[in-house]
């Protein structure tokens, strides 16, 4: 399916967030919803603790994720774990990446095909600019950063 360039502008447009959370960005990028159907959960509860927006390295954390005053701080990997643990008291729950509840579009045998003729590979979702933020990195350094993480 091949997209006009006002057809991407258009699906690239700012929209409100509209979602039930009490911790707002949870749903950013659809994340409490899809921990929702796959917990088989009414999509209008809403989660009682923060969904960390996004992988981050380092030491970063949001602000607003500690800050809430929700218990508890959902974490997708046990090296960020060690970063919110210095930075807060709230029960913490490292769950993996949120691609492992996502629902496949593929059946079992077909999957297992498709993994036979990729073969090992890497997803990766560099940090990205936004309304709020400009993000500037150097992409070559990057690169070689991630050729390295791939080993």
């Amino acid at each position: 399916m091949k997209l006009s360039l006002g057809e991407l502008y258009e699906l690239a447009e700012d929209r409100p967030l509209t979602t039930s959370e009490i911790h707002k960005s949870n749903d950013y990028y659809g994340h409490a919803t899809i921990l929702k159907q796959y917990a088989k959960f009414p999509l209008q509860y809403q989660i009682k603790a923060v969904i960390e927006h996004g992988a981050f390295g380092g030491k970063y954390v949001e602000k607003s994720d500690i800050d809430s005053p929700l218990p508890a701080i959902f974490v997708f990997a046990p090296s960020r774990y060690v970063v919110f643990r210095e930075k807060t008291d709230k029960a913490l729950f490292s769950i993996g990446p949120m691609l492992n509840y996502v629902p496949h579009f593929l059946d079992a045998g077909a999957l297992n095909l498709e993994k036979q003729k990729l073969g090992k590979n890497l997803l990766v979702f560099p940090l990205h600019s936004t309304h709020w933020r400009n993000v500037k990195f150097d992409v070559h350094s990057y690169c070689r950063y991630l050729e390295e993480l791939g080993k």
